[in-house]
């Protein structure tokens, strides 16, 4: 509060910026002398130059959709081979597991009677 205070007594709330007398009388014919005279009215493009422009893009286009076909369809295929390469990895981790307790089991001598009692003993 001493702050403000101090700053009402030094600094007035006087609004210290002045218009020129007569400012605002001329403003508007002044504002309407600069305007350009003629209105300037963009047209669209006509039909002629739409079709020449599809006409260039076109092979461009085509040839924009065709990458987009190859690079799907190539990463379909590598997916799919992806997959069937994990399916094999598995089948092949299996037997070779199932490869590894039968020559444990054939090293211990041991056979499934012995192998059962073991296991449901504890």
């Amino acid at each position: 509060m001493n702050d403000e205070k101090y700053i009402n007594q030094h600094v007035s709330r006087e609004n210290h910026f002045r218009v020129p007398e007569g400012y605002f009388d001329t403003f508007a014919t002044r504002v309407m002398e600069q305007l350009p005279a003629e209105e300037v009215v963009l047209q669209p493009a006509t039909p002629a130059k739409q079709t020449a422009i599809m006409r260039s893009l076109r092979p461009l286009m085509a040839t924009a959709a065709c990458l987009v076909v190859a690079f799907f369809s190539i990463t379909a295929y590598l997916h799919q081979s992806n997959e069937e390469q994990q399916v094999n990895t598995a089948g092949a981790l299996q037997a070779n597991y199932d490869s590894y307790i039968d020559d444990a089991a054939d090293y211990v001598m041991l056979d499934n009677h012995e192998i059962y009692d073991c296991l449901f003993s504890e």
